[in-house]
């Protein structure tokens, strides 16, 4: 849509704003603009639409007991990668610390 305003601002300049042909490049331009607006909403409806539809729950006994199953497995292996994450963390926190303690007036790396 930007590129299509920047088009029809560099005709108008260079072309007579009262003659058919600019009247015709506008009504173009406005043409493109609603497509393009109609194009967006249909993506985002297409994702939303997407997204509803990604969560499929298995009705079986066995599929929906192995479906909750794997989802806790997911959960926990981000937690401990969470928890791994913060440990290191706290140790670069830690050999910052040791490196400048407080009082010390060494410029920090």
């Amino acid at each position: 849509a930007a590129s299509t305003a920047q088009l029809l601002v560099a005709c108008k300049v260079k072309a007579d704003i009262n003659s058919r042909a600019m009247q015709r490049l506008q009504s173009a331009g406005q043409a493109v603009k609603t497509a393009t607006e109609h194009l967006v909403r249909a993506a985002k409806a297409s994702i939303d639409a997407e997204d509803e539809r990604t969560l499929v729950l298995n009705q079986r006994m066995v599929g929906g007991i192995a479906q909750v199953m794997d989802a806790q497995e997911t959960v926990l292996r981000k937690e401990k990668e969470l928890e791994e994450a913060r440990v290191k963390l706290a140790a670069i926190r830690k050999a910052k610390y040791e490196a400048n303690p407080p009082g010390s007036h060494s410029p920090s790396p």
